[in-house]
């Protein structure tokens, strides 16, 4: 994958299974970002993820839940387009912002009031 991926969590022992934050930085549309959760019985979550500026993303797939970091902070960002984008849910109060077109993105729940912007074309 073009670019690259830091991963944010919180300071000591991980007991929670949320990663705080996923930065993406340099990615294209040929970058393409798969997390999956090595115990289905435990749903991993994340709070932010952002891709930094000029940043597209081909595909981000996550079979956890994304939601949010609790701030008026946006919580799922990509500065260009992304092809496609599959998050297994996506929760209250989230906000998400894709700069480009988005292709496709496709959510198994989300939360009325969460907020998610394409500002390019989004292909239904």
């Amino acid at each position: 994958m073009p670019g690259q991926i830091t991963v944010h969590d919180e300071a000591g022992v991980d007991t929670d299974n949320k990663i705080d934050t996923i930065r993406l930085n340099g990615t294209t549309t040929a970058s393409s970002l798969t997390i999956t959760s090595s115990n289905p019985a435990k749903v991993v979550t994340i709070g932010r993820i952002i891709a930094e500026d000029d940043s597209t993303l081909g595909s981000l797939s996550f079979d956890g839940d994304l939601v949010g970091d609790g701030t008026d902070d946006v919580d799922l960002a990509i500065d260009g387009g992304s092809n496609s984008i599959t998050l297994r849910n996506v929760a209250t109060g989230v906000t998400g912002r894709v700069g480009g077109d988005l292709g496709t993105a496709k959510f198994n729940s989300i939360s009325a009031s969460a907020q998610i912007t394409s500002v390019g074309v989004f292909a239904v």
